[in-house]
């Protein structure tokens, strides 16, 4: 499978990077692209984000990326993750 831009791709871009599988390639393919990523983490205060936290962080550091972390309230499972 080929990946291919419609457009010029740009030249910086923020990346929402969960350390999942998917926005791992993802960033793996803006970088070869040679686009200036900055990734962007959010802090749910769930049971394993230390654990996210560090992994978002060695990443980062091995590809001396901008992380910049969101905390947002502890996370009370009445609603989705996601509607913060």
């Amino acid at each position: 499978m080929k990946i291919c831009f419609i457009r010029t791709p740009p030249k910086e871009c923020y990346l929402a990077f969960s350390g999942g599988i998917d926005s791992v390639v993802l960033l793996k393919l803006l970088l070869s692209k040679k686009i200036d990523v900055k990734l962007l983490w959010i802090n749910h205060h769930t049971t394993w984000c230390q654990t996210e936290h560090m992994f978002v962080t060695r990443i980062a550091n091995k590809y001396n990326l901008e992380l910049i972390v969101k905390d947002i309230n502890p996370f009370d499972k009445s609603t989705s993750l996601e509607c913060f």
